[in-house]
């Protein structure tokens, strides 16, 4: 009986999480907030430190708000993020 395995909603789709030229794909839904798929990238990537410091960036390098849901952020099935420091969250007083 297979029907035990891992569920994927009916919504949830594949993106592509970059990380310093390392590629994965997560499974993520519309409604979920981006500060959730950050979270979870960072676990994918096993990212223990300065995690604060780290945003999720959309193809055109425009940072994506994690407060906002997957969906009115903007990202659609297969779009590749780059997880990388943030501009805002690292604290650079220049």
């Amino acid at each position: 009986m297979q029907e035990q395995s891992v569920e994927q909603s009916p919504k949830q789709f594949q993106v592509k999480i970059d990380y310093n030229g390392l590629v994965k794909q997560l499974s993520i839904n519309p409604h979920e907030r981006v500060q959730s798929v950050l979270d979870r990238a960072e676990n994918e990537f096993q990212i223990t430190q300065n995690r604060h410091t780290l945003a999720l960036f959309n193809a055109s390098g425009a940072e994506v708000t994690d407060t906002q849901s997957v969906e009115e952020a903007g990202i659609k099935p297969g779009d590749e993020l780059l997880l990388r420091p943030s501009r805002i969250k690292g604290g650079n007083n220049s």
